[in-house]
């Protein structure tokens, strides 16, 4: 399996995705933001990514490192990594249910916009005009 690496758009992402805020440890916003990046960066690929990747990554949107640490565990220890140790370095893959997870995740969010939407009449259809 091939390492995930970042081009530099991808970095540009991550940056306009940072709100400036450290993210402490024990953190739910430390889950979620590594939940994002699994999602937009990992699963795409298909690819294993380094611990170091991923500290990296969620460090640039200000997660602390013992939070960014304690998410990966935390979502491994639920099934949806699975570890491979290569020396001293540790290479994530995401599992068929974390694949899963992060596909209907994908398709909740990104699924939103293809088909119109009746609740968005807009003035003309939904809205009541008051003639005076």
């Amino acid at each position: 399996m091939t390492d995930v690496q970042y081009s530099s758009s991808d970095a540009s992402t991550l940056a306009i995705v940072s709100s400036g805020r450290t993210v402490g440890a024990g953190s739910a916003s430390a889950r979620s933001a590594l939940l994002t990046i699994l999602g937009e960066f990992v699963r795409p690929r298909q690819r294993s990514v380094w611990t170091a990747t991923l500290l990296r990554a969620l460090a640039e949107i200000g997660v602390e490192q013992k939070a960014a640490r304690q998410a990966i565990s935390r979502i491994a220890q639920e099934g949806l990594l699975e570890s491979e140790r290569s020396g001293r370095c540790v290479r994530w893959t995401l599992t068929d249910r974390g694949a899963g997870l992060l596909r209907e995740g994908a398709e909740r969010i990104y699924g939103f916009l293809r088909t119109d939407r009746s609740w968005d009449a807009g003035c003309e259809r939904g809205g009541s005009r008051s003639s005076t």
